[in-house]
């Protein structure tokens, strides 16, 4: 029974010691005594003038932390306010575990200059070790290993981005930026979402985004994994899949991607450089991959698009001026540089920046088209081959006349598109030698009339 009493006693006095100790702290200890310090220590670590303007002040119980106004970091950032928490008695099991973090009022600025310098690429290189940091690691020069680490809430909330490089000419800025996440740990999943408002000199206007996905992070792998991503872009085009990404000196991502029923027109007037000229609703499935540059580019996809226009070729036109050279005619139509169609189908593979497809498919009123050819991502160029079938008009259309081929080369904005003569030739003889065939059919022995199709490959 002594025994009892006596251990109850210990368990009694380290509860109360892990209650008194926090309050005892918080009323006794100003925590700004520390705040030069702070300041020494993590200039020295960053190896970037680190200031705190405002007060430093004690979070409550169960979690110790501290709140820290006017924070500054020299020609990178400002944050308005930041609260840290940690709770006390993980640590003597030498477990982090944060209570919360949260960001107020960041204003991050990162640039890259023309010569490739950033004005972040000596932050965590320090100069020299202070003597009094030199104190936390032991004489092996290890410091303490930490048996588990995790953070119960993120928070960054009323925040900017601005990202300027000059070797790419790229400029980016990020505005109403809000970030939270909870039970965050690494080698484990936990939710993430985002919302912020996005500018950039390739984008036609301020774009709104809204994004979430269950992450994890594996230290051994050096990935991030995120799965079930939802993303919506002005509260109007919705995109989900997943994606991996492998940090290193190269920094290396695969992801799955989903586009169900997006107004493409919307999608593309997103940008200021368009060069895919087409309108419609459209769905996109793709496995991609890459390591940053477009000719790293990789993977393959499924494309759709119902009831649109695909601009910058008119099949009614070329396929009136095949008509009317077959017959020696002026042609009747103009070119309206546009085939508004139902159904534009097709799949492609992507080797490194060029797009491969061997199966596109257009249904248009009176108007068929089949292609292959490839689409260069990295130089804008295109090197296509259609072949254009007219139809009959009723429920049940059939081809009309020869097959009219067409070449599409030139680049993404301003295709040049020819008929190709020497195959048009060729299949107005055959049409006709097949119509004589057909003509004269009953006349013929079916062996021989047998013979003749296989040969005019009808």
């Amino acid at each position: 029974m002594k025994l009892l009493k006596a251990f109850l006693y210990v368990i009694f006095m380290l509860i109360a010691l892990a209650v008194v100790i926090p309050v005892v702290l918080m009323i006794f200890v100003n925590p700004n005594q520390f705040k030069s310090q702070i300041q020494k220590e993590v200039s020295a670590a960053l190896n970037r003038p680190f200031v705190i303007q405002g007060d430093l002040h004690w979070a409550v119980y169960p979690t110790v932390g501290i709140k820290a106004e006017g924070i500054s970091m020299q020609g990178l950032l400002t944050v308005k306010t930041l609260e840290f928490s940690v709770a006390l008695r993980p640590l003597l099991h030498k477990e982090v575990r944060i209570g919360k973090i949260v960001v107020d009022g960041l204003n991050l600025t990162l640039v890259k200059k023309a010569n490739g310098q950033t004005n972040w690429e000596n932050t965590g290189k320090p100069s020299s070790v202070p003597k009094s940091s030199q104190s936390s690691v032991n004489k092996s020069g290890d410091t303490a290993k930490i048996a588990a680490f995790s953070v119960s809430e993120i928070q960054i909330k009323n925040s900017q981005i601005t990202f300027d490089d000059a070797t790419q000419d790229k400029h980016i800025k990020i505005t109403n930026f809000n970030f939270e996440s909870t039970d965050v740990g690494v080698n484990q999943s936990f939710p993430v979402k985002l919302s912020m408002t996005a500018e950039s000199n390739n984008l036609a206007g301020p774009v709104d985004v809204d994004w979430q996905a269950n992450i994890s992070y594996s230290p051994v792998q050096n990935k991030i994994n995120m799965v079930n991503i939802h993303a919506a872009l002005n509260n109007d085009l919705v995109l989900t899949g997943d994606e991996n990404i492998v940090l290193g000196n190269t920094v290396k991502w695969h992801a799955d991607i989903n586009l169900n029923n997006i107004n493409i027109q919307n999608l593309l007037k997103l940008f200021k450089k368009n060069s895919l000229k087409i309108s419609g609703t459209g769905t996109l499935s793709a496995n991609l991959s890459g390591a940053g540059s477009t000719s790293t580019l990789n993977g393959d996809m499924k494309f759709a698009v119902q009831n649109g226009i695909f601009y910058g070729i008119d099949l009614y036109y070329y396929g009136d001026v095949a008509d009317s050279l077959s017959n020696k005619k002026a042609p009747t139509l103009s070119n309206t540089k546009q085939t508004p169609f139902g159904e534009l189908t097709g799949t492609a593979k992507i080797q490194s920046g060029v797009f491969i497809n061997n199966d596109l498919l257009i249904k248009a009123s009176k108007v068929n088209a089949t292609g292959q050819g490839t689409a260069n991502l990295n130089t804008e160029q295109l090197d296509y081959r259609l072949s254009l079938q007219r139809m009959t008009s009723g429920a049940e259309a059939k081809p009309r006349g020869p097959a009219i081929p067409l070449t599409i080369t030139g680049n993404f904005s301003s295709p040049s598109v020819k008929l190709d003569m020497t195959s048009l030739a060729v299949s107005e003889v055959k049409q006709q030698l097949a119509d004589k065939v057909q003509q004269y059919a009953p006349q013929i022995n079916q062996k021989i009339a047998d013979g003749l199709q296989s040969l005019l490959g009808k």
